[in-house]
Order: structure tokens, then C-alpha cells, then sequence
């Protein structure tokens, strides 16, 4: 049973190697992760970030914030916080929901970027609410405006 296993592993390894080498954003994400975590290749960081950059350049959002966390880390690639800011973004722009969350505690902490609480906190209602940050901007105005004329 053990050794079915590892031949279907190294069956499906093969085949997403294949689709990578055609340039499928899916299974780039997919052997990164596997490189990333260990899962049924060897833990290999510095080729799960080839793997996972490729598939970023194919505006794969997992992808993007995945690489995020590996320059924030410093995992498999030099830590670059300015790079891992730039990837969450791109993810996030992408309609990644953790990586909204990752560009708000980013733009509260000034990792990469610097620090803007306001920015923040759109990004942390845009996490919230499952949205773009465009509609918590909005949103923002809109309150903000409120609150204007009712001051007047």
C-alpha cells in the first residue's frame, strides 16, 4: 500500500512538472507548495520560490502572497520586506483575502512600506468584509462626509 502511494505521488509529480513546463499557473502554485511544506517531494524552500515566482508572474494570487511570505521570511530567497509588501499587495489586488489582512498589518507596522494607519484600516475592513479596499474607501468617504456635515 505504502509503495502505491509514493507511485502515485511520483506519477503526480511528473504530470504537474509536465504542465508546468507548458506554463500552467496551477501546477507552478502546486509543486511550490509541495517544495514549500515538504508534501510528497523534498522540502526544498529556494525551488519552491522558483516555482511559486513563475506562477506569480502568471498573476496567480495564491501564488503571490506565498512568495510574499517566503521575502518576508527570508525563506528560500533574501529577506526583502519592500518585495514581500509588493507581492501581498499584488495578491491582495488579485482578490486574495488573506493577503488584505497581510497589506493592513503591513501598512500598520510600516513592513515595507511605510507606516499609515489610515491605510490600514481600509485594508482591515476590506479584509472584514470580504471586499475590495476601493469599496471600504468609499465607505470611508462616505462616513467621513457624514460626519462633516453633521458637525456643521
Amino acid at each position: 500500500m505504502l509503495e502505491d502511494k509514493r507511485y502515485s505521488a511520483s506519477v503526480a509529480v511528473s504530470l504537474l512538472q509536465q504542465a508546468a513546463a507548458a506554463g500552467n499557473a496551477e501546477a507552478l502554485y502546486a509543486l511550490g507548495t509541495w517544495h514549500l511544506f515538504g508534501k510528497h517531494v523534498k522540502k526544498n524552500y529556494r525551488q519552491a520560490a522558483v516555482f511559486l515566482e513563475r506562477a506569480e508572474q502568471l498573476d496567480y494570487s495564491e501564488a503571490a502572497y506565498d512568495l510574499a511570505v517566503c521575502y518576508e521570511k527570508g525563506a528560500g530567497v533574501d529577506r526583502d520586506t519592500n518585495k514581500a509588501f509588493g507581492l501581498y499587495m499584488k495578491a491582495a489586488l488579485l482578490g486574495d483575502k488573506q493577503a488584505k489582512y497581510e497589506v493592513g498589518r503591513c501598512f500598520y507596522w510600516g513592513i515595507g512600506t511605510s507606516k499609515d494607519r489610515d491605510a490600514a484600516n481600509v485594508w482591515f475592513d476590506a479584509y472584514e468584509r470580504g471586499e475590495s479596499p476601493r469599496l471600504s474607501i468609499k465607505r470611508a468617504r462616505i462616513a467621513q462626509g457624514w460626519r462633516s456635515t453633521e458637525a456643521a
